[in-house]
């Protein structure tokens, strides 16, 4: 078994973000916004502006190193994220948790596969392009859809509602690679999945990754991470979600109740 671990952005950015974020971020009220950044040092962004409050978000030398936020309101209001609760972790509202029961007990885990393993909104579609081109030898042409050449299992037997999950997790088992996309053969699956280790979807979970299987773990700056899921919930019309950055960082990313939960866990 072989597992890679790639942090994107910096470690010590990323825990002064949070603990500035977690402790500090819901309550703060400058009422001399300008001037405090100006003092700080920072190049303040404004995220987005409404009847009673502003947002900003607070960088240094173009590095996510702070999350400041100011408001003119104390409390925030409660808005769910969407989602399906799969035993402690929230996941999209479209999967389907006896489908994913169904998964961890039926789909192996193969000595040739190749796991790419991330949170979400931490560098997936990247990765996948980087694996696919290096079994490619190379040859970017060969990897024009990587998203369909690396198929997210997850996704792949809950997209038709459960009352086919059984023929789709038959499928996801029979998939084999085109090996016209490949150079180096035999063809090798390479599986997306935004799974938490202790939900792994495969048979024996993290404890089933045979001796030569490979797992690619990529992280980022959890600031970083942050924004981008924020806008990937608002741009996506199943989540139903559209509020401000404030409430999305204090009321769910740091609580753990958006797409694959918990970011430290």
């Amino acid at each position: 078994m072989s597992v890679a671990l790639i942090l994107v952005t910096g470690t010590a950015a990323a825990i002064a973000a949070y603990i500035r974020s977690r402790f500090f971020a819901p309550t703060l009220k400058f009422p001399n916004k300008e001037k405090w950044i100006t003092k700080k040092g920072y190049a303040g962004k404004l995220l987005r502006r409404d009847a009673d409050r502003e947002v900003f978000m607070a960088g240094a030398l173009c590095n996510y190193e702070a999350l400041m936020f100011f408001s003119c309101a104390d409390t925030l209001p409660f808005h769910p994220f969407p989602g399906t609760y799969y035993h402690d972790t929230l996941y999209p509202p479209f999967m389907n948790p006896t489908t994913l029961d169904v998964v961890r007990s039926k789909c192996h885990f193969r000595p040739s596969d190749i796991v790419i393993a991330t949170y979400p909104k931490c560098g997936t579609t990247l990765t996948q392009q980087i694996v696919l081109t290096l079994l490619a030898d190379g040859e970017k042409e060969l990897v024009k859809e990587p998203m369909a050449l690396s198929k997210w299992i997850e996704l792949e037997v809950c997209k038709e509602g459960p009352t086919t999950s059984h023929d789709a997790i038959a499928a996801f088992e029979a998939w084999q690679p085109d090996p016209a996309t490949q150079r180096k053969p035999p063809a090798r699956r390479v599986i997306k999945t935004h799974a938490p280790s202790h939900l792994a979807p495969w048979i024996g979970g993290a404890n089933g990754i045979p001796e030569h299987g490979k797992v690619v773990i990529i992280t980022r700056n959890p600031a970083d991470a942050c924004v981008s899921m924020w806008n990937h919930a608002r741009d996506i019309p199943s989540f139903e979600y559209s509020e401000l950055f404030e409430h999305f960082l204090s009321e769910l990313y740091l609580q753990g109740k958006v797409e694959s939960g918990d970011f430290w866990r």
